[in-house]
């Protein structure tokens, strides 16, 4: 399950993150749209283009110590996000975005999963690997490349610190929860 969780999450979140998320981003952000500013940002969106030179390079014979080398860069991401995300989360900023940020909250982390989830239930693919991953994946926390995203376009920048810092640990609650319902559907 776990290549399947990783197969969804690369095509399913980041190519739309890397290609949709930055048009929308940059349509947001800048006074006029413009197509070649939302090609140059992802054209140089570091995760569009890993995915880029992964697809590229995947059926080529890798050396083991580039693979030691990945294992080790791996093993520092979730503690240097988590720390990112730490020294920029202000808990002085809530003021005045307590609504927004539950309404956000609530919809990432309970009726998006609960659709997902019933939408499954009403086409009968119980137990469906695909279908339980999916759900899953929707009750992630708000992603950390959708916040990066969203604070290079100066777009709520202390809400989405805010979105993040509070959403990993309470997806720790709800996305077990989650997983449990989506076998029982």
């Amino acid at each position: 399950m776990a290549r399947l969780g990783l197969v969804i999450d690369l095509f399913g979140s980041y190519l739309a993150l890397s290609t949709v998320g930055i048009a929308i981003a940059t349509a947001c952000s800048e006074e006029r749209f413009s197509w070649a500013a939302v090609a140059r940002r992802i054209a140089t969106f570091p995760p569009f283009l890993a995915i880029v030179l992964a697809l590229a390079t995947n059926h080529l014979e890798r050396p083991d110590w580039i693979g030691a080398l990945l294992d080790a860069l791996e093993a520092t991401l979730t503690p240097l996000a988590l720390a990112a995300v730490g020294f920029a989360l202000r808990l002085d900023r809530f003021a005045g975005r307590v609504g927004q940020l539950g309404a956000s909250l609530v919809f990432r982390l309970g009726v998006a999963p609960l659709a997902l989830l019933m939408g499954f239930a009403a086409l009968g693919w119980r137990d469906d690997p695909v279908a339980r991953i999916a759900v899953l994946e929707m009750a992630r926390p708000p992603m950390l490349g959708a916040s990066l995203i969203a604070t290079n376009h100066d777009l709520e920048p202390d809400l989405v610190a805010l979105l993040i810092g509070l959403g990993i640990p309470l997806s720790l609650l709800t996305a077990p929860l989650w997983w449990a319902l989506s076998g029982r559907v």
